[in-house]
Protein backbone atom coordinates (compact mmCIF):
# COMPACT_ATOMS: atom_id res chain seq x y z
CA UNK A 1 0.00 0.00 0.00
CA UNK A 2 1.40 3.64 -1.12
CA UNK A 3 1.99 6.16 2.00
CA UNK A 4 -0.53 8.70 0.20
CA UNK A 5 -3.23 5.14 0.42
CA UNK A 6 -2.47 4.49 3.73
CA UNK A 7 -2.76 8.56 4.52
CA UNK A 8 -6.23 8.48 3.62
CA UNK A 9 -7.51 5.69 4.74
CA UNK A 10 -6.22 6.20 8.09
CA UNK A 11 -7.61 9.79 8.16
CA UNK A 12 -10.84 9.38 7.09
CA UNK A 13 -10.97 5.66 8.93
CA UNK A 14 -13.73 4.94 11.76
CA UNK A 15 -11.30 5.07 14.25
CA UNK A 16 -10.30 8.55 13.52
CA UNK A 17 -13.84 10.04 13.36
CA UNK A 18 -14.39 8.66 17.02
CA UNK A 19 -10.98 10.29 18.20
CA UNK A 20 -12.66 13.50 16.92
CA UNK A 21 -15.59 12.92 18.36
CA UNK A 22 -13.89 12.26 21.60
CA UNK A 23 -11.69 15.97 21.11
CA UNK A 24 -14.97 17.77 20.68
CA UNK A 25 -16.84 16.37 23.83
CA UNK A 26 -13.53 16.44 25.92
CA UNK A 27 -13.65 20.45 24.60
CA UNK A 28 -16.91 20.76 25.35
CA UNK A 29 -16.22 19.57 28.88
CA UNK A 30 -13.04 21.77 29.17
CA UNK A 31 -15.00 25.19 27.77
CA UNK A 32 -17.74 24.50 30.50
CA UNK A 33 -15.26 24.21 33.01
CA UNK A 34 -13.36 27.63 32.41
CA UNK A 35 -16.73 29.06 33.14
CA UNK A 36 -16.26 27.94 37.14
CA UNK A 37 -12.33 27.61 37.51
CA UNK A 38 -10.11 29.59 39.42
CA UNK A 39 -6.73 29.79 39.28
CA UNK A 40 -4.46 27.65 38.92
CA UNK A 41 -6.99 25.37 37.43
CA UNK A 42 -8.12 28.02 34.93
CA UNK A 43 -4.54 28.24 33.64
CA UNK A 44 -4.35 24.30 32.59
CA UNK A 45 -8.18 24.50 31.38
CA UNK A 46 -7.11 27.19 28.75
CA UNK A 47 -3.41 25.18 28.07
CA UNK A 48 -6.33 22.09 27.28
CA UNK A 49 -8.39 23.90 24.76
CA UNK A 50 -5.34 25.21 23.06
CA UNK A 51 -4.52 21.25 22.40
CA UNK A 52 -7.81 21.01 21.32
CA UNK A 53 -7.09 23.43 19.02
CA UNK A 54 -4.10 22.18 17.62
CA UNK A 55 -5.63 19.06 17.17
CA UNK A 56 -8.72 20.22 15.16
CA UNK A 57 -6.12 22.41 12.59
CA UNK A 58 -4.09 19.21 12.13
CA UNK A 59 -7.08 17.38 11.55
CA UNK A 60 -8.16 20.02 8.85
CA UNK A 61 -4.71 19.55 7.18
CA UNK A 62 -4.41 15.74 7.46
CA UNK A 63 -7.75 15.66 6.03
CA UNK A 64 -6.56 18.23 2.47
CA UNK A 65 -3.18 16.52 2.30
CA UNK A 66 -4.96 13.40 2.09
CA UNK A 67 -7.51 14.57 -0.34
CA UNK A 68 -4.34 16.26 -1.88
CA UNK A 69 -2.78 12.75 -2.36
CA UNK A 70 -6.03 11.70 -3.60
CA UNK A 71 -6.65 13.30 -6.50
CA UNK A 72 -2.98 12.84 -7.98
CA UNK A 73 -2.98 16.55 -8.34
CA UNK A 74 -0.12 18.79 -8.94
CA UNK A 75 -2.50 21.90 -7.92
CA UNK A 76 -3.30 22.77 -4.19
CA UNK A 77 -5.60 25.16 -5.74
CA UNK A 78 -7.32 22.33 -7.60
CA UNK A 79 -7.41 20.60 -4.22
CA UNK A 80 -8.71 23.05 -2.26
CA UNK A 81 -11.37 23.88 -4.33
CA UNK A 82 -12.42 19.62 -4.59
CA UNK A 83 -12.25 19.37 -0.61
CA UNK A 84 -14.24 22.85 0.32
CA UNK A 85 -17.01 21.72 -2.48
CA UNK A 86 -18.72 19.51 0.72
CA UNK A 87 -20.38 22.06 2.55
CA UNK A 88 -19.41 20.28 5.48
CA UNK A 89 -15.41 21.07 5.06
CA UNK A 90 -16.82 24.37 4.38
CA UNK A 91 -18.59 24.63 7.77
CA UNK A 92 -15.38 22.83 9.81
CA UNK A 93 -12.95 25.18 8.46
CA UNK A 94 -15.08 28.11 9.28
CA UNK A 95 -15.99 26.94 12.88
CA UNK A 96 -11.83 26.55 13.64
CA UNK A 97 -11.22 29.92 12.05
CA UNK A 98 -13.64 31.43 14.13
CA UNK A 99 -11.45 30.83 16.96
CA UNK A 100 -7.94 32.69 15.47
CA UNK A 101 -10.28 36.12 15.28
CA UNK A 102 -9.31 38.38 18.00
CA UNK A 103 -12.11 39.81 20.02
CA UNK A 104 -14.04 36.83 19.64
CA UNK A 105 -12.74 34.15 21.82
CA UNK A 106 -16.49 33.23 22.81
CA UNK A 107 -16.55 31.68 19.12
CA UNK A 108 -14.77 28.51 19.96
CA UNK A 109 -17.89 27.16 21.48
CA UNK A 110 -18.57 27.23 17.47
CA UNK A 111 -16.01 24.22 17.25
CA UNK A 112 -18.44 22.19 19.10
CA UNK A 113 -20.95 22.15 16.60
CA UNK A 114 -18.50 20.42 14.44
CA UNK A 115 -20.32 17.57 16.10
CA UNK A 116 -23.28 18.05 14.07
CA UNK A 117 -21.06 16.85 10.92
CA UNK A 118 -19.48 14.31 12.99
CA UNK A 119 -22.33 12.28 13.50
CA UNK A 120 -24.82 11.41 11.13
CA UNK A 121 -27.81 11.13 13.37
CA UNK A 122 -27.69 15.29 13.51
CA UNK A 123 -26.02 15.39 9.86
CA UNK A 124 -29.11 14.15 8.19
CA UNK A 125 -31.84 16.19 9.87
CA UNK A 126 -29.39 19.50 9.28
CA UNK A 127 -29.12 18.52 5.61
CA UNK A 128 -33.37 18.23 5.50
CA UNK A 129 -33.60 21.45 7.19
CA UNK A 130 -31.19 23.04 4.86
CA UNK A 131 -33.11 21.90 1.85
CA UNK A 132 -36.41 23.04 3.01
CA UNK A 133 -34.70 26.01 3.83
CA UNK A 134 -33.48 26.75 0.00
CA UNK A 135 -37.53 25.69 -1.25
CA UNK A 136 -39.05 28.30 1.03
CA UNK A 137 -36.43 31.30 0.35
CA UNK A 138 -39.21 33.58 -1.10
CA UNK A 139 -40.81 33.46 2.43
CA UNK A 140 -37.67 34.37 4.20
CA UNK A 141 -37.07 36.89 1.94
CA UNK A 142 -40.76 38.24 2.44
CA UNK A 143 -40.16 38.54 6.15
CA UNK A 144 -37.14 40.09 6.14
CA UNK A 145 -38.51 42.97 3.93
CA UNK A 146 -41.53 43.14 6.33
CA UNK A 147 -39.10 43.40 9.02
CA UNK A 148 -37.47 45.91 7.71
CA UNK A 149 -40.68 47.90 6.54
CA UNK A 150 -41.39 47.82 10.09
CA UNK A 151 -38.12 48.90 11.63
CA UNK A 152 -38.12 51.77 9.18
CA UNK A 153 -41.55 53.41 9.88
CA UNK A 154 -41.14 52.95 13.96
CA UNK A 155 -37.88 55.00 13.47
CA UNK A 156 -39.47 57.45 11.49
CA UNK A 157 -42.22 57.86 13.72
CA UNK A 158 -40.45 57.14 17.79
CA UNK A 159 -37.14 57.83 17.32
CA UNK A 160 -37.01 60.72 19.36
CA UNK A 161 -40.20 59.72 21.71
CA UNK A 162 -39.71 55.78 22.05
CA UNK A 163 -35.68 55.06 21.71
CA UNK A 164 -35.14 52.78 23.84
CA UNK A 165 -37.57 50.98 21.06
CA UNK A 166 -36.61 52.56 17.43
CA UNK A 167 -33.27 54.77 18.73
CA UNK A 168 -32.35 53.97 15.12
CA UNK A 169 -32.47 51.57 12.63
CA UNK A 170 -30.92 48.29 13.77
CA UNK A 171 -32.19 48.55 17.19
CA UNK A 172 -35.80 49.20 15.87
CA UNK A 173 -35.22 46.14 13.41
CA UNK A 174 -34.25 43.96 16.79
CA UNK A 175 -37.50 45.38 18.55
CA UNK A 176 -39.70 44.09 15.66
CA UNK A 177 -37.72 41.08 15.87
CA UNK A 178 -38.86 40.12 19.18
CA UNK A 179 -42.53 41.48 18.68
CA UNK A 180 -42.80 38.75 16.08
CA UNK A 181 -41.94 36.38 17.90
CA UNK A 182 -44.02 37.37 20.89
CA UNK A 183 -41.56 38.77 22.92
CA UNK A 184 -43.85 41.84 24.98
CA UNK A 185 -45.89 42.56 22.32
CA UNK A 186 -48.33 44.11 24.12
CA UNK A 187 -46.11 46.35 26.39
CA UNK A 188 -44.40 48.00 23.02
CA UNK A 189 -47.71 48.75 21.66
CA UNK A 190 -48.81 50.26 24.75
CA UNK A 191 -46.04 52.41 24.96
CA UNK A 192 -46.36 53.60 21.32
CA UNK A 193 -50.01 54.09 21.67
CA UNK A 194 -49.32 56.99 24.04
CA UNK A 195 -47.66 58.78 21.41
CA UNK A 196 -49.63 57.85 17.71
CA UNK A 197 -53.02 55.32 18.25
CA UNK A 198 -52.91 54.91 14.51
CA UNK A 199 -49.40 53.65 13.99
CA UNK A 200 -49.91 51.68 17.28
CA UNK A 201 -53.42 49.99 15.05
CA UNK A 202 -50.66 49.64 12.21
CA UNK A 203 -48.14 48.17 14.20
CA UNK A 204 -50.79 45.69 15.46
CA UNK A 205 -51.91 44.43 12.42
CA UNK A 206 -47.66 44.23 10.95
CA UNK A 207 -47.39 41.90 14.42
CA UNK A 208 -50.23 39.51 13.54
CA UNK A 209 -49.11 39.12 9.54
CA UNK A 210 -45.74 38.56 10.82
CA UNK A 211 -46.72 35.69 13.45
CA UNK A 212 -49.30 34.28 9.96
CA UNK A 213 -46.04 34.90 8.12
CA UNK A 214 -43.67 32.46 10.81
CA UNK A 215 -46.62 30.11 10.86
CA UNK A 216 -46.58 29.84 6.97
CA UNK A 217 -42.84 29.59 6.94
CA UNK A 218 -42.74 26.68 9.92
CA UNK A 219 -45.63 24.65 7.92
CA UNK A 220 -43.88 25.06 4.78
CA UNK A 221 -40.40 23.66 5.79
CA UNK A 222 -42.38 21.05 7.79
CA UNK A 223 -43.87 20.12 4.76
CA UNK A 224 -40.69 20.22 2.52
CA UNK A 225 -38.91 18.09 5.06
CA UNK A 226 -41.45 14.98 5.19
CA UNK A 227 -41.56 15.19 1.36
CA UNK A 228 -37.77 14.86 1.55
CA UNK A 229 -37.25 12.21 4.00
CA UNK A 230 -40.19 10.65 1.65
CA UNK A 231 -38.36 10.64 -1.30
CA UNK A 232 -35.27 9.37 0.14
CA UNK A 233 -37.22 6.56 1.73
CA UNK A 234 -36.16 3.51 -0.54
Amino acid sequence: MKPASYSLSWVNSSRFENLSIGVIGANALILALETMAVAPWYTYLVIADKLCLLFFVTEIGLRITATHHMLNSKSWYSTLSHFFKDGWHVFDFIAILCSFIPGLGALRTLRLLRLVAKLHAFRGPVEDLLHACRSSWQLFCLAFFLTFLGALTGTLAFQTKLPDLFGNLTIAMITCYSMMFGDNVSGNLSAMAEHNLILTMVFACFVMLMHGLILALVVSLVVDMAQQRRGNTP
